[in-house]
């Protein structure tokens, strides 16, 4: 008698084993919505970076006592320092650019739905700051 529920035991893990899955499509991370976005993000940063440089330097040759709204950075001083050299500005750009653009992949990899927003709030500030530059230091 043993014998017999044993085959109907090893029939029933058959079949449990035989069932089909259902085949789980996983979608790309890097798709053209995520590439676009980090491009304008990274983008918008570069050109951030590009004002201020072009700022401090058109502006540093100022009169003695001098103040200008340009000779020195006064929104972000505690990222760039008050006098920022090309290489930190751009230093700086970049680990923005990188950093959005992995925590967004980082995100968008464990299905969130905020996956857009480091590079969204990026791109903002990145505006805001090159929309500064350009409008005070003419």
């Amino acid at each position: 008698m043993e014998s017999s529920s044993s085959s109907v035991r090893s029939m029933a893990v058959t079949a449990a084993v035989v069932r089909p899955t259902p085949a789980i499509t996983e979608k790309k991370v890097a798709d053209k919505k995520f590439l676009s976005l980090t491009a304008l993000s990274t983008a918008a940063t570069f050109a951030d970076s590009y004002t201020t440089t072009w700022a401090i330097q058109n502006w540093q040759n100022t009169p003695a006592g001098e103040s200008r709204p340009c000779n020195a950075e006064t929104q972000s001083p505690w990222l760039y320092g008050t006098h920022p050299t090309y290489a930190r500005v751009y230093t700086v750009a970049a680990g923005k650019s990188v950093g959005s653009a992995l925590l967004s992949y980082y995100l968008k990899k464990r299905h969130s739905r905020f996956w857009q927003l480091p590079l969204t709030v990026n791109t903002a500030f990145s505006l805001q700051g090159m929309a500064h530059n350009v409008a005070s230091c003419r």
